[in-house]
């Protein structure tokens, strides 16, 4: 009896993965999509990796719509490492977006002139993260991007912002690894004042200065420093 041919199987994914890339410019390529990353192939010999470039360097320069196509294309790989870590279903949901948020992070920070594969570097940075979040403990510097980057709905980005502040202080760092104390400190966000929670957006999600805002209010810098000071405490006092 003739083996199987498993040539001709096609996954769902990898024929999704392929008209979004046509989309991209990318038509007159043959492409086959793995799952722990995308494979752009000429041949079976070589593999050609102009096209997947080409998308890193428009994400890096800004581009959203490169962004979101990489985001799909390494979506498997996501899954996979959000899976192979996270041991408690509910926290599923969550852990996807982290990985986003390190993903998007990883789009800019990756050297397209170094020796390594971008879904090598990749990997490895989602790895070292949850490995990371599992033992409940985080880089700030990779923490306070991922709070900055990462879009969350129906609260002015207040999850982001509060992740970003208790990284950034050593007292309460670590106090929101899991998904059921961010949701505690995103009710302590809300019971913030309308100006304390326009200082922090401003200062942490906005990139300004109390400075800037405090010229823009036509108020002293002192005042909006103290409103500044008064909400990271309201913040702790709340929690």
């Amino acid at each position: 009896m003739p083996r199987p041919s498993f040539r001709n199987l096609r996954p769902r994914w990898r024929t999704a993965f392929r008209k979004l890339f046509w989309r991209c410019e990318s038509s007159g390529r043959r492409m086959f999509y793995f799952e722990r990353g995308l494979y752009l192939q000429k041949n079976k010999k070589t593999v050609d990796y102009t096209a997947l470039d080409a998308l890193v360097k428009r994400g890096q320069q800004g581009d959203k719509t490169a962004v979101e196509a990489l985001l799909m294309a390494f979506k498997p790989m996501l899954w996979s490492v959000v899976s192979r870590y996270v041991y408690n279903r509910e926290e599923l949901e969550d852990a996807y977006q982290e990985a986003c948020a390190v993903f998007v992070e990883g789009v800019r920070d990756f050297a397209l002139d170094a020796r390594v594969y971008f879904q090598t570097f990749m990997q490895g940075r989602l790895v070292h993260y949850f490995l990371k979040r599992r033992e409940g403990r985080f880089s700030t510097s990779l923490a306070g991007t991922l709070s900055l980057d990462m879009p969350v709905e129906g609260a002015d980005g207040a999850v982001a912002l509060a992740e970003l502040i208790l990284d950034e202080k050593a007292d309460v760092e670590g106090a929101c690894v899991a998904a059921e104390q961010q949701k505690a400190l995103l009710r302590a966000y809300r019971k913030l004042s309308p100006g304390q929670r326009e200082v922090l957006r401003f200062q942490y999600l906005e990139k300004g200065t109390l400075s800037e805002l405090a010229a823009q209010k036509g108020v002293s810098p002192a005042a909006i420093t103290q409103t500044h000071k008064r909400a990271l405490a309201a913040l702790k006092r709340h929690l």
